[in-house]
């Protein structure tokens, strides 16, 4: 796992850290895709009660990356992108 999404879990909350600041933070697929198996576990995790999404101090986030959104455009339903929104609705 990269290190664009720090995860700390104390006491059943879990804090999901974007770590991108060169960037503002803008999502790319590899974060959308940490991000999304984050999520995933964190549902599996009895330990796991609360979970907060925050940003850098500078900024929480851009948005997309629109370089790498151009690069590598969702293609299907089981892109990056469109994997997390389906997790996010299903939680």
């Amino acid at each position: 796992m990269n290190n664009l999404i720090i995860h700390d879990r104390n006491n059943g909350l879990l804090t999901l850290t974007f770590n991108r600041p060169d960037k503002l933070n803008a999502m790319n697929s590899a974060m959308y895709t940490q991000l999304a198996d984050l999520l995933l576990a964190a549902d599996q995790d009895p330990r796991v009660d609360v979970i907060i999404i925050t940003g850098g101090a500078q900024c929480f986030s851009a948005g997309n990356d629109l370089k790498d959104f151009l690069d590598n455009p969702p293609s299907d339903m089981d892109s990056p992108v469109f994997r997390l929104m389906r997790i996010v609705m299903a939680l």
